[in-house]
């Protein structure tokens, strides 16, 4: 048997991180914005990524 559950993320434009909440993918696109980077403590959150496609 197969389950698919569906669940909606959300994704920081410019690292391309993906999160559970909007809130979180806000916090981390504020940061790397800001920053230039990526912030440790907000990205161990992340649930996945979208790989560029070349």
């Amino acid at each position: 048997m197969t389950i698919k559950m569906a669940m909606e993320l959300y994704f920081c434009e410019i690292c391309r991180f993906a999160y559970k909440d909007r809130e979180t993918a806000e916090k981390c696109e504020d940061w790397c914005r800001k920053h230039k980077s990526c912030s440790l403590e907000i990205t161990k959150s992340a649930v996945g990524e979208i790989k560029n496609e070349k």
